[in-house]
C-alpha cells in the first residue's frame, strides 16, 4: 500500500480501536507517504505485533519521528510489543537507527519491555549501537532471536553485539549465512561472522535451539569450502558453550535440484558435528532450491 486516502486513512482508524485488536501488520513498499505507520498511534488495545515491515527511505521515516508536534500530547497508555520484526534487507537507504529511536522515543505507541520474538536485518556496521540500544530496553523477556546477516559484514559487528541483558534467549536464528568461499575465514563472510558471533557467548546462557541458514553457490567445491570455512569449530563453540542445546537446525539453499547434490550436502554437514553428536544433541539438514 503506497497511499492512503482520507476515507481509508479513517477506516483504519477506527479498526485499530477495536478492542479485539492483537496483531497488526505494517506492508509498505516505495511508499511517499508514512501515515501507515502514523496510524499506530490510535492503537491503543493493540498487544502484539506479529510482522513489522517498513520499507521507506530514512528521510519519511524521520518525518515520522518529529511528528509528535502535530500529534495529540495527551499521555496515553502504552501497547505490550510481544513480536518485532524489522525486514529491512533490499532497502539501501534504510537506517536501523531511524526505527529504533521511534520504538523507544515519547511518541512510540509501545512498550518494547515485553518483546519475546525479535526478528532484524543488519544491514551494514553503523546497526551496532542501534541494535545494542533495542537489545537493552528488551531485556530478559526475549525468548527468540533472529538475524539476518549480509555478506559482507565486518566482523567486528559480531563481537559487538551484546546480548548480556537478555539472559533468557532460548532460540536462536541466523539466516543467509555465506559458506562458500574457502579464503574468507578471516573475512566478513559468513562462517567468520559465525563464529566471532557464537564466542560472545558464555556457557551459561540457556539456547536451547540454533536455527542456521547456509548458502551454497558452487555444489562442485561444496565439500571443500564446508571443511575449509571452519565449520569443525562451529562444531566445537556449539559442543562447549551452548550446553542446553537441544537441536541443532540446518538449511541449506542450494544452486541446484538434483537429489544426489542434496544428499552428498546432508552427509558432509552431518558428519561436520561430531562433538555435538557425541553429546546427543540432534542435528537436522534439509536442502532446497535456492531461488
Amino acid at each position: 500500500m503506497d497511499h492512503l486516502t482520507v476515507d481509508l486513512r479513517q477506516s483504519l482508524q477506527w479498526v485499530l480501536l477495536l478492542p479485539s485488536l492483537t496483531s497488526l501488520t505494517f506492508r509498505m513498499r516505495n511508499s511517499d507517504d508514512t501515515n501507515l505507520v502514523s496510524l499506530a498511534y490510535h492503537a491503543e488495545s493493540l498487544m502484539g505485533l506479529l510482522r513489522t515491515c517498513v520499507i521507506l527511505p530514512s528521510w519519511q521515516f524521520q518525518d515520522l519521528l518529529t511528528q509528535g508536534d502535530q500529534e495529540d500530547d495527551e499521555p496515553r497508555e502504552r501497547s505490550h510489543l510481544s513480536h518485532l520484526n524489522l525486514e529491512l534487507a533490499g532497502e539501501a537507504e534504510a537506517n536501523l537507527g531511524l526505527y529504533v529511536d521511534w520504538f523507544l522515543g515519547p511518541r512510540s505507541p509501545f512498550e518494547i519491555s515485553h518483546i519475546q520474538n525479535l526478528r532484524i536485518d543488519l544491514l551494514d556496521n553503523e546497526d551496532e549501537k542501534a541494535l545494542n540500544r533495542l537489545l537493552r530496553a528488551i531485556g530478559s523477556s526475549l525468548v527468540e532471536v533472529g538475524f539476518y546477516v549480509p555478506n559482507p559484514m565486518d566482523v567486528e559487528l559480531a563481537f559487538n553485539i551484546k546480548l548480556e541483558y537478555n539472559s533468557n534467549i532460548r532460540v536462536l536464528s541466523l539466516t543467509n549465512i555465506n559458506i562458500e568461499d574457502v579464503d574468507a575465514v578471516d573475512s566478513g563472510f559468513g562462517t567468520a561472522w559465525l563464529l566471532r558471533f557464537l564466542s560472545n557467548f558464555d556457557a551459561s546462557n540457556k539456547i536451547e535451539r540454533i536455527r542456521l541458514q547456509v548458502i551454497i553457490f558452487d555444489t562442485y567445491t561444496f565439500e571443500e569450502a564446508y571443511s575449509a570455512a571452519g565449520w569443525g569449530q562451529v562444531d566445537c563453540i556449539l559442543a562447549e558453550k551452548f550446553r542446553k542445546l537441544e537441536e541443532l537446525d540446518i538449511q541449506a539453499l542450494v544452486a541446484s535440484t538434483d537429489p544426489e547434490v542434496y544428499s552428498e550436502i546432508d552427509e558432509c554437514m552431518l558428519d561436520a558435528h561430531p562433538m555435538l553428536h557425541e553429546r546427543g544433541v540432534p542435528v537436522a539438514v534439509w536442502c532446497t532450491e535456492r531461488s
